[in-house]
């Protein structure tokens, strides 16, 4: 996993809490860390006695989520049951970043509700801030826990969109991208592409039939990319399990 410094310039060392753990077997830890001059937050779930450090997975909600989501969560404690780092994201204008205002009308321009310049000024700014955030929280949580090659990102709905750009740039090895309804997760801009060169490894693609970006983005991504239909909700979490942890899995040690 490559190294990701935090912005040039960002004078602000994380901050690491401890947090109530949702299992006793497994340790929970607040961060909070400079983004782009941006105070961003995240959650780290791991094992309680790591015996070696743990590949890492980066967890992006959907629009409308947080990091401990009834989407996010039971994923990161899944990832975290079978030996990975799990770091959820909390997005901007989300969590403890929302805003009053802000989140509203960018939930709106997601939903399509608010149409015109100004919302895809906002839609670009919270994108590229989100793009931003994922290597800021891979280096804030190496400085929290041991941390061990190989990483992997995970995005769902809007967080897949935001998955495809930070993936690769972020130094991770995979990307699974769990695709919303497109205007939901895929919404505004040009379809997703998929640079030529790239050190990602592998490329999941978890989408309903006839999800016309992610197909796009399958073809652009060539033979690194695999396609597959969303699970459920309930089997999403042992569904990416298996895809990262499985036998065959990019963050399998």
């Amino acid at each position: 996993m490559a190294s990701v410094p935090l912005h040039a310039g960002e004078a602000l060392a994380p901050f690491v809490a401890a947090r109530p753990a949702p299992e006793p077997d497994l340790q929970a830890l607040d961060l909070e860390f400079s983004s782009r001059g941006d105070r961003a937050t995240a959650r780290l779930l791991r094992s309680a006695e790591p015996v070696t450090p743990c590949p890492l997975a980066v967890l992006v909600h959907d629009a409308g989520g947080c990091s401990g989501d009834a989407v996010v969560e039971p994923l990161a404690i899944a990832l975290a049951r079978q030996g990975a780092a799990a770091v959820a994201l909390d997005l901007p204008l989300h969590g403890p970043r929302r805003s009053a205002k802000l989140t509203e009308k960018f939930l709106a321009v997601i939903e399509g509700r608010e149409p015109g310049e100004e919302g895809t000024i906002l839609f670009e700014q919270v994108l590229a801030q989100s793009v931003a955030d994922v290597g800021a929280a891979i280096a804030a949580a190496g400085a929290a826990s041991p941390l061990a090659e190989p990483a992997a990102i995970v995005g769902i709905g809007f967080g897949a969109r935001v998955a495809a750009l930070a993936a690769p740039v972020a130094g991770v090895d995979a990307a699974v991208l769990v695709c919303g309804p497109e205007l939901a997760g895929l919404a505004g801009q040009d379809p997703l592409a998929w640079p030529r060169e790239t050190a990602v490894g592998a490329l999941h693609i978890l989408a309903d039939a006839g999800h016309a970006e992610a197909d796009r983005l399958a073809k652009a991504a060539g033979g690194l990319a695999t396609r597959a239909p969303r699970p459920d909700e309930d089997a999403l979490p042992d569904s990416i399990t298996r895809l990262l942890l499985g036998p065959s899995g990019p963050l399998r040690q």
